[in-house]
């Protein structure tokens, strides 16, 4: 535990999650800034989801921060990151910090080799209504395969695409049986704890979603 880089965290303008972040790296560190805790226990001690403590960890990178090194096992597998908080850093600023992990969190689109049909303008999925694209899948440079492939959502994630997620779900038949509003909730609670099989139709909806995108801006052009 590094007080010292602690109060240097505590003192920032930073945003509350991004503060808990960099504290709960600091409550792991030495002096010089070094650690290396394993990402479950960073979220944990920060009381954040894994994919919004990703986004964070990959925010700091980018600004000079932290930086990281992968650690490796004796057999050659991987182990944790090890972490070097650079405590000169001029970037521990709430809006540098915040428009870095708002441009991580951008989609960036990237050519997936599958197909998937969906509406033409705007229509209901309808077989006689469908058209034939090639999806893209959404991407953010730097992080591992695990990450680009949601595993979790965090509450503001759950707010930003749950009307459309769950209209996706009626659309596959995946309906409430009794009351709509405890089946929505329990796919709310099913999103942040990441349930399997809720996650692979997130995963699902979102490309899904893009392609619909592409299809209607191919449509309009």
């Amino acid at each position: 535990m590094s007080l010292k880089i602690m109060n240097i965290g505590f003192a920032s303008d930073l945003k509350p999650t991004a503060k808990l972040i960099y504290i709960a790296i600091a409550d792991f560190a030495n002096d010089d800034g070094e650690c290396f805790p394993s990402k479950s226990k960073l979220a944990e001690k920060a009381s954040v989801s894994m994919s919004t403590m990703k986004y964070y960890l990959r925010a700091f990178e980018n600004l000079g921060i932290i930086k990281t090194e992968q650690l490796y096992r004796s057999n050659g597998s991987k182990s944790s990151l090890f972490y070097k908080i650079d405590i000169q850093s001029k970037n521990l600023e709430k809006l540098k910090v915040e428009n870095a992990y708002q441009e991580c969190r951008k989609s960036k689109i990237k050519k997936k080799s599958h197909n998937v049909t969906v509406p033409k303008d705007g229509e209901k999925k309808e077989n006689k209504n469908l058209l034939k694209v090639t999806i893209q899948k959404s991407n953010c440079d730097g992080l591992e395969s695990s990450y680009i492939n949601h595993q979790s959502l965090d509450e503001e994630e759950v707010a930003k695409y749950f009307a459309d997620f769950y209209s996706y779900l009626n659309s596959i038949g995946v309906v409430a049986t009794k009351s709509k509003q405890m089946h929505m909730n329990r796919i709310k609670a099913n999103l942040l704890k990441g349930h399997k099989s809720t996650m692979e139709n997130f995963n699902d909806f979102l490309l899904y979603q893009t392609a619909y995108d592409t299809a209607q801006e191919s449509n309009t052009a």
